[in-house]
Formats: C-alpha cells, sequence, structure tokens
C-alpha cells in the first residue's frame, strides 16, 4: 500500500445551522460563518450528509473518509478495519436555547438503530456558559418511567431531572441511553459516529411539547450523577 504524504492535516469546518444555534462558534473557530442564520455546529465529520474536506496541502479538497478508504492504518492504526468510518466526530457546538429533551437509545434497542448503526456516547467540554447556561443529564434518583411520562404531558419534566451548572472547564459525559438537554452553552464535543436520536419534549423557551411518537417504556434512562 502506498504511504500517505504526511503533514499536518487541517480541515475545512462544516457549519451547520440550528434553530437553536446562535453565533458563537466563529468565536470559537478561525473560521468566517455564514453572514446570517443560527449556527449551531461546526465540525469535523466522516459522515456523507456531512463530509470534512482537507483545506491545505496536497491532499487538499480529499474528504476524511477518503482517506480513510486508500490509508486506513495510518489513520487509525492496526484496528483500523473495524470501522467503516472515521469513529468520532468532533464538534463545536453552541446551544444559544434550551435544545429539545433527547436520548440516543443503547445498543440494546436495535429497534430504534438503522442497519449498521450504534449507539451514541458523547464527552463534552464546556467553552463558553452563559447567564441562563445549564446541562441536564440523567434522572433524578428513584425517578419511575411512569412519573416521567405523566411530567412530560404536564410540562414539569424539569422537575425530575438531574441538572448541572457548566462551568468553563468543566466536562460531561452523556452515555447512550441517558436523557439530556442543555441551554446557554457553547461546547467542544467528542461523540461516537452516530446521530440517531430520540426527541421526547421540548424544554426551555419551548417548554413544553411532547413528541407522541415516542414510548418511553422501551427506553433506559440512567440517573443522572
Amino acid at each position: 500500500m502506498d504511504q500517505p504524504p504526511i503533514y499536518p492535516l487541517r480541515f475545512d469546518p462544516t457549519c451547520q445551522y440550528r434553530l437553536l444555534g446562535g453565533r458563537r462558534v466563529g468565536n470559537l473557530l478561525p473560521i468566517p460563518l455564514p453572514s446570517d442564520g443560527l449556527i449551531g455546529e461546526g465540525l469535523l465529520s466522516d459522515r456523507a450528509d456531512h463530509p470534512s474536506h482537507v483545506d491545505d496541502g496536497s491532499l487538499k479538497g480529499r474528504t476524511l473518509g477518503q482517506l480513510l478508504t486508500q490509508w486506513p492504518e495510518q489513520l487509525l492504526g492496526k484496528l483500523a478495519r473495524r470501522f467503516r468510518q472515521f469513529p468520532l466526530p468532533l464538534k463545536f457546538l453552541d446551544a444559544c436555547e434550551t435544545f429539545s429533551l433527547q436520548v440516543h437509545p443503547p445498543d440494546q434497542q436495535k429497534n430504534h438503530l438503522p442497519v449498521r448503526e450504534t449507539s451514541k456516547t458523547e464527552a463534552w467540554v464546556v467553552l463558553e456558559a452563559g447567564f441562563k447556561s445549564c446541562i441536564y443529564a440523567g434522572l433524578k434518583p428513584a425517578t419511575a418511567t411512569d412519573t416521567l411520562w405523566q411530567a412530560i404531558l404536564s410540562g414539569n419534566v424539569t422537575d425530575h431531572l438531574a441538572f448541572l451548572v457548566p462551568k468553563p472547564g468543566g466536562g460531561n459525559c452523556i452515555t447512550d441511553g441517558t436523557v439530556h438537554s442543555l441551554g446557554d452553552v457553547a461546547l467542544f464535543e467528542v461523540q461516537e459516529n452516530n446521530n440517531v436520536m430520540l426527541l421526547l419534549v421540548d424544554v426551555g423557551a419551548y417548554l413544553c411539547r411532547p413528541y407522541g411518537s415516542v414510548s418511553l417504556r422501551e427506553i433506559a434512562f440512567p440517573e443522572g450523577p
């Protein structure tokens, strides 16, 4: 196998519009944002819908996926053949408003996962936190599934969620199957390469509209920290 022209690879981040995003990604990355609109993410990604491209050097224009196909072991080592894609998308995430309460289904819930997709665990490092910043991660102890469902329907779901006040430099690990949300915070995210999520309810500025297609009895909800 031919050897790649090794040099530090710089990728052109992909900026994505998000209804509850803002403009802080422009402060975190040395790139110009689109002239208008709310930007929620700037990311390095090996997904067909948002591929990252090399931004300089002899490999300029190649996608991360193309590099992995041609030089798998040089990018990922001896276990490279275990991965169809680069396994860890990297994001700079701006949650200007509070995101919908969501959960990434675990591997045991295969009926919620597309073929060849896996669960998603993600880790966050807080970069900026506003006056209204919040992180919800998991349930309060002894919160039963039926109690959570009634709380969603009645509009007081946040009373049953573990609440954290994010601070710059702090970190959180959100394991698969953990209900979570966040707001008024900018962070760096490392995640498993899967974007499947189940939305349970809108919180924050959009409190509270249940998503009726989700059956809580099919999901395991770990307690918060």
